[in-house]
């Protein structure tokens, strides 16, 4: 915590800033900047030669980070790359795929637009990577090593869903979803009781 601390020395007020912190449990100083007396501080107040404020990045950290984080704890990059090898220099496939997830679980926008939003991020202290190479077109070449074309062991999933068997009788509780669809055929045709369960 910092504080204004005034002196008197000698008949004459000076000022000094002091930083105080726990140290071992107990309030300490922990550092002390002498900024002279009342007519110095407005001296230095005055003074267009002041130097301005250091110039500050505001950058997305919160929700980056936490993806970030669990994406790593995931080993997701490297499972990707373990299938689909990245042919050539540059980001992998994965590292592609991985900044294209964050984007779209927190800023989505188009391909082109990604390598601004990247920049915004904290992701360039994160990743070996440099906005430059998040072009549109390096996506496209990414993405189409992960199409199922190129892996002729992947299997089409089915555009149709089988539909829902009807149980050999009906479960206790509360009927679900499938079982409600079936319900005015279940009520024409009721079903024989089963076997009691132990």
């Amino acid at each position: 915590m910092a504080s204004l601390i005034r002196k008197n020395i000698h008949g004459q007020l000076y000022y000094y800033a002091r930083r105080s912190a726990r140290v071992d449990g107990r309030p300490k100083v922990v550092k002390t900047w002498y900024l002279g007396s009342v007519d110095d501080l407005i001296a230095k107040c005055a003074d267009p030669t002041v130097a301005p404020a250091p110039r500050t990045l505001v950058r997305d950290f919160g929700g980056v980070a936490a993806l970030f984080d669990l994406a790593q704890r995931l080993r997701l990059v490297e499972h990707i790359d373990r299938h689909v090898p990245k042919r050539g220099s540059g980001p992998s496939v994965g590292t592609y795929l991985l900044v294209a997830i964050l984007n779209r679980c927190l800023a989505p926008c188009s391909k082109a637009g990604i390598a601004a939003w990247f920049d915004r991020t904290v992701l360039p202290r994160l990743l070996p990577i440099q906005a430059s190479q998040l072009s549109s077109q390096r996506f496209w070449d990414n993405f189409d090593r992960v199409s199922p074309r190129r892996h002729p062991g992947h299997r089409k999933r089915s555009r149709h869903r089988p539909r829902p068997r009807l149980p050999d009788r009906p479960a206790p509780g509360p009927l679900r979803r499938h079982q409600l669809l079936h319900l005015p055929r279940l009520l024409q045709h009721p079903l024989p009781p089963g076997p009691a369960r132990p």
